[in-house]
């Protein structure tokens, strides 16, 4: 790296550049209450990553994407077959979510590669910027982080292809219109060719984890822990898994006004009484944490007994035994409210992740960075889950960094990190990608 120290380097990066292109994402999808709504393979998804891909090439990177749409910009070394030390992060969203989420840690990593290439700084090994599509499982309620599942060749299977949105399409159905769109194919899908169309996409779009030697992921806490404490930067040192349960509590639809109360079979009590339980049963676990975000209520007007529910319960945490524990108190808890209630239930399983560590040599990187800018780092687990958990599975050296988010709020209009925690972390980005590309 002739003629560019490390902490002089990082003077060139530019906060003003990472908060306009903050501010352009956070148009597309913007919502009443100033949030931002951009779901997978959606008309707003398709222009942000438009976006991106515009980015990249104005930082100078030779940009790929793959059939499923992933986007990776390329900055070569004079090893070229060398192994890739890869960053970034997603830019679709949740619904009515925040301007950061995911969003920063694309931006970062882009602005990271600009100030290398701009500087000419010479790398040992190539860097890659990486976009990756549907890390939110916010448009279909499965299918979380899968565009760095199937890059990482781990399993898709057809339940997750198939599961639809609020319009009734599937994910199968979204991708192949994508594409369709992309690259001008006027051919639509004949009736029950989506399955076997999405699988040669996700075939094509797998990234032998050999050919990388690291991953790094900059992203918001999403959590209140660094607010908190006043430290700057996260070193993540593993990362939260889910549990989901799709729920159907069956009751008996009827009258409100002529059916006593001790003759009802009430959908909607039923549920009330069971999102309390998942409450009760994580506060009484420690490290587990549970949250019911969807209900459905059949046939939802207000002079008729509510006869169906359909919810779905989310339980994470960092450690999979108590995880499990958890789930399985819960569902003994269902049963056992239907019973009382005499109204039948379903139960299934949609989603059971691992919880991941991280690379201890990345968390010492980032620690060694912080002390050289005279900065705090605090080390810390991610209750949310990203990317980097898929990465993890197949390449060893997987990290994270965190920098502050604004009272701890996420998903939300109102999540909020300061322009100088955006600058620093950023700034430990690139002494940790120069220390990457070295070995």
């Amino acid at each position: 790296m002739p003629g560019h120290e490390p902490l002089t380097l990082i003077e060139k990066v530019r906060p003003e550049r990472m908060i306009k292109r903050l501010d352009q994402l956070s148009q597309i999808g913007q919502t009443i209450r100033g949030g931002v709504t951009r779901l997978a393979f959606t008309q707003e998804d398709r222009l942000a990553r438009a976006l991106a891909i515009d980015w990249l090439h104005q930082a100078g990177l030779e940009v790929r994407t793959s059939p499923i749409g992933n986007i990776f910009g390329r900055l070569g070394s004079p090893e070229p077959d060398l192994p890739v030390v890869m960053t970034g992060s997603h830019i679709d969203t949740v619904i009515d979510g925040g301007r950061f989420d995911g969003a920063l840690g694309v931006v970062a990593a882009i602005e990271v590669a600009h100030v290398l290439k701009e500087n000419g700084v010479s790398l040992s090994r190539p860097l890659e910027v990486a976009c990756f599509v549907m890390e939110e499982s916010s448009r279909f309620s499965t299918g979380y982080a899968f565009g760095s599942k199937v890059m990482t060749g781990q399993p898709i299977d057809d339940e997750t292809l198939l599961a639809q949105d609020r319009t009734g399409q599937t994910l199968a159905e979204a991708i192949h219109a994508m594409r369709r769109r992309e690259l001008g194919m006027e051919q639509a899908l004949k009736p029950g060719d989506s399955i076997e169309t999405a699988r040669t996409y996700i075939r094509g779009s797998r990234y032998p984890p050999e050919r990388i030697q690291a991953f790094i992921e900059l992203h918001v806490e999403q959590g209140p822990i660094l607010h908190t404490l006043g430290k700057p930067i996260g070193a993540v040192t593993a990362i939260a898994a889910p549990t989901r349960l799709a729920v159907i509590l069956s009751g008996q639809q009827n009258h409100s006004g002529t059916t006593p109360m001790r003759l009802r079979k009430d959908a909607l009590a039923a549920a009330a009484e069971a999102i309390l339980a998942v409450e009760r049963i994580c506060r009484s676990s420690e490290g587990v944490v549970g949250t019911v975000g969807r209900a459905e209520v059949a046939p939802n007007v207000v002079n008729v007994i509510p006869g169906e529910v359909r919810m779905v319960i989310d339980v994470r945490s960092v450690s999979a035994g108590a995880k499990a524990g958890v789930a399985e108190a819960i569902r003994a808890e269902i049963g056992r409210i239907a019973n009382d209630r005499e109204v039948a239930y379903q139960l299934d399983t949609i989603t059971n992740e691992t919880p991941q560590p991280l690379s201890d040599k990345i968390v010492s990187l980032v620690e060694k960075n912080c002390q050289a800018l005279g900065i705090e780092c605090h080390r810390l687990a991610s209750g949310a889950g990203h990317d980097a958990a898929q990465l993890a599975q197949v390449v060893a050296d997987t990290g994270m960094i965190f920098v502050p988010s604004r009272d701890g709020i996420s998903h939300d209009p109102q999540e909020w990190t300061d322009e100088r925690d955006i600058l620093t972390g950023a700034q430990i980005l690139l002494l940790t990608l120069l220390d990457l590309t070295r070995q």
